[in-house]
């Protein structure tokens, strides 16, 4: 999992947000001091307001993504955030245990101070009804163009005042973006090989045809001379295909004395195009049936993520 504390804390306002659906959740806030004369403010790590005035409940949570346990100089100067603010709750939130300290004082303060570890979680101790999560990633590369045929018609090239013969084959190649669906956005033709070919599932390597009529529905345009010409394509090229699979790691969310309250199914791979992170809260929303309203990801910019659901076999 990384590093990052602010990519922590981000994931942290996600879970709570998911926790409190009603609630309004806010991340890196400064909030004011209440008796400041100076209009001094202070960096609360996410804020929760819930309910209306005068009848709101501001919540803060703190958290720590260091290698070590939350100290008591860093907790007291956390309460000491909710007096300046004038705010009801604090949670506090470490991927370690509380100190017994700790833990004795949030005891001793009521529902005021709520204790929240986040913790990774082995086979034995995941839901036996959880969702059942599994990750793929496909490096579909293409290698050559063994043959290249797009077609024109020559009354819309004519009309448009551009050469019959301006396209020919060996001046294109698979990483120029010329190619359009809808007139504004350019794709290579490798874009179009990756999203319009499927090779066999288990397949590494082969032979692969795309082909666009050119009345297509949508129409396929390449743009030349400043221009959107219609046109249709026969396109065969060699591929190859990398598979990746893996099952994500579960964390779970929870809180001292009221156990889980959500988990997070998270997903890190160093791909040949870059880091792919995705984290997804989890909540449960009754015994049987469990709850994604939000997701965090980090994808590489010519990666696609796509999610869908698979029954059971």
């Amino acid at each position: 999992m990384t590093k990052d504390g602010k990519d922590l804390e981000r994931l942290v306002q996600l879970i709570e947000k998911s926790i409190s659906p009603g609630a309004m959740v806010r991340h890196d806030i400064e909030m004011p001091i209440i008796n400041s004369t100076t209009g001094a403010t202070t960096q609360c790590d996410i804020v929760i307001q819930s309910g209306v005035k005068p009848r709101e409940t501001i919540t803060l949570v703190e958290v720590q993504d260091r290698g070590s346990k939350v100290s008591a100089n860093d907790f007291r100067g956390w309460r000491r955030k909710v007096e300046e603010v004038g705010a009801q709750h604090l949670i506090c939130v470490s991927r370690h245990e509380f100190t017994k300290s700790i833990k004795d004082e949030a005891s001793r303060s009521g529902n005021t101070i709520s204790l929240v570890t986040l913790k990774e979680l082995d086979a034995d101790n995941i839901p036996l009804n959880f969702l059942n999560f599994h990750y793929q990633y496909r490096n579909f590369e293409v290698v050559g163009i063994n043959s290249l045929q797009p077609s024109v018609s020559r009354s819309e090239l004519e009309s448009l005042g551009i050469r019959h013969d301006v396209i020919k084959k060996g001046k294109l190649n698979s990483d120029e973006k010329c190619w359009s669906f809808d007139k504004q956005e350019l794709v290579s033709l490798f874009i179009l090989c990756r999203d319009f070919y499927f090779p066999p599932e288990e397949e590494v390597a082969g032979q692969g045809t795309i082909t666009f009529d050119i009345d297509n529905d949508p129409p396929l345009y390449f743009y030349m001379k400043g221009k959107f010409v219609r046109v249709g394509l026969n396109c065969e090229f060699e591929w190859k295909n990398e598979i990746y699979r893996e099952s994500p790691s579960i964390l779970s969310y929870e809180q001292d004395e009221h156990g889980v309250l959500a988990w997070v199914v998270e997903i890190s791979h160093k791909s040949p195009k870059g880091m792919i992170s995705v984290k997804m809260p989890v909540t449960k929303y009754d015994d049987n049936h469990f709850c994604i309203n939000s997701i965090m990801t980090q994808v590489p910019m010519d990666v696609e993520l796509t999610m869908g659901v698979k029954k059971p076999d």
